[in-house]
């Protein structure tokens, strides 16, 4: 294991944190899940019926989102962990200190980053 400087080890307390907060809302995602399904259906309106599609398709995204951030933080923490942490995985430039400091996620320097949204949405 390589001794981490500084802002790696800041870096991390941060990713572990924010990795414990993210699996506590998949964790009560799910619970409300397993909730709504042991509750039997009550006879409803439209309008109850179309709020209940409409929380249900905000949960959906917020579980996506959350489920994405934690693949992102766990994969932070393991280039911690082999000392590849504020190394673009792009192009091998190191991630500026600013950057990691505003996303410690991050992988990729601001200017793989665009690249990537720009092919992103060139592909869509």
């Amino acid at each position: 294991m390589t001794t981490a400087s500084p802002s790696t080890a800041t870096a991390e307390q941060l990713l572990r944190r924010r990795q414990a907060e993210l699996r506590a809302t998949l964790q009560e995602a799910a619970g409300t899940a397993l909730h709504a399904a042991d509750e039997p259906a009550a006879p409803s309106d439209f309008k109850e019926v179309a709020d209940d599609e409409a929380q249900d398709t905000v949960s959906d995204a917020t579980t996506a989102h959350a489920l994405r951030e934690l693949a992102e933080v766990d994969a932070a923490l393991l280039r911690i962990r082999e000392g590849s942490y504020g190394v673009c995985a792009e192009c091998g430039d190191a991630i500026a200190p600013a950057r990691l400091q505003a996303v410690p996620a991050a992988a990729l320097c601001t200017a793989c980053q665009g690249e990537s949204e720009r092919r992103a949405a060139h592909a869509s």
